[in-house]
């Protein structure tokens, strides 16, 4: 009985956590885009420096939409088109002539036989009765008559359907406001995945999508989870994989090229820049398999050496990626790798 009501209060404790404050005044509601979360004191990360991030975050995914529903179109008029071709497709005029010629000689054979049957026919009809005779002819009425509404039935093309719901994952959420923001701000995402390893930050999480109403509580849902084992054992379940770590992303590569489906987004921020403008060769080296060299082009090198990275994860699982956009702001780097495919066999 007392661990029964341990647990329930444990329960009731939780649920507490989860909703919203009663004393809003501890609270500051902090609004960026069309999302609003909940700040207390410095429980929960917040960079105020990365609303561009987010900002161009979100319009990428807008034109990750578009381009799909382009791509999602031109396919099926491409199947469309194979379908009328098919149908209406005529037979050359070596094979006609063939054709006519086979079924002249099979008509003339047919001839034959029916000169030599026709006394028989008249044997048999003559024995039958007239009503037997009358049976006989709406019976032929009849399948002529069924022939011909089989062939009046209208045929119905399939008509091409829209592509389904993004399904995002955003795989270190602190208070959930990126993700709050692609549930609100992109149209065709249907499920948001926020993840933390953080107990507090699921909580504010929690509560920052109660906070933002319906459209927020339908579509967005956090978790308490490693963000490299859940992407190991969600292998080709998103659309969109978002990672935004306080540092290197290098130990979430792997998993994360796992994790997209073919044809998906990759969405990475890099913050180590000192490591990747070539301040500690050996440390880039062991994290991203690149040695940097210190240059004035060190921006551009550390967005070259993040993608290779990438592209060295996703090759081991026979996969490539076509990098979208790549943008080095204030003091971090971000790529956007789309079309994460399998290899074509050579």
């Amino acid at each position: 009985m007392g661990g029964g009501r341990n647990g329930k209060q444990q329960q009731k404790s939780n649920n507490a956590k989860n909703e919203l404050p009663s004393d809003p005044s501890q609270y500051t509601i902090l609004k960026e885009g069309q999302a609003d979360i909940l700040m207390h004191g410095n429980d929960v990360f917040y960079n105020k420096t990365q609303v561009v991030n987010r900002d161009l975050s979100i319009a990428v995914l807008r034109t990750f939409v578009a381009k799909r529903k382009e791509e999602n179109a031109a396919m099926w008029a491409k199947k469309q088109d194979q379908k009328t071709s098919t149908s209406s497709a005529q037979p050359p005029p070596e094979l006609a002539a063939c054709e006519s010629s086979e079924m002249d000689a099979s008509i003339s054979a047919f001839d034959g036989e029916a000169n030599e049957a026709a006394t028989d026919v008249d044997k048999v009809q003559s024995e039958k009765e007239n009503g037997e005779n009358g049976g006989a002819q709406a019976d032929v009425a009849g399948q002529v008559a069924g022939v011909s509404d089989e062939v009046a039935k209208p045929v119905i093309k399939k008509v091409g359907e829209e592509p389904r719901p993004l399904r995002v994952l955003e795989a270190l959420a602190a208070s959930g406001l990126r993700a709050l923001r692609y549930a609100r701000e992109v149209e065709q995402v249907g499920t948001v995945v926020a993840l933390d390893n953080d107990k507090v930050a699921v909580e504010a999480c929690k509560r920052n999508i109660k906070l933002n109403g319906s459209v927020a509580s339908s579509k967005v849902e956090a978790q308490l989870a490693d963000a490299r084992v859940y992407m190991l054992t969600h292998e080709k379940e998103f659309d969109v994989v978002d990672l935004d770590p306080y540092g290197s992303p290098s130990v979430f590569l792997d998993s994360a090229v796992q994790s997209v489906v073919d044809g998906g987004l990759l969405l990475c921020t890099a913050t180590d820049m000192a490591v990747l403008c070539g301040n500690n060769g050996e440390v880039c080296y062991s994290k991203y398999g690149s040695y940097p060299t210190r240059a004035k082009y060190c921006h551009e090198m550390a967005l070259r050496i993040l993608l290779a990275c990438i592209e060295s994860h996703a090759n081991r699982y026979k996969r490539y990626i076509v990098p979208v956009l790549s943008v080095s702001v204030d003091f971090y780097i971000r790529v956007f790798v789309g079309k994460c495919n399998k290899k074509q066999p050579a």
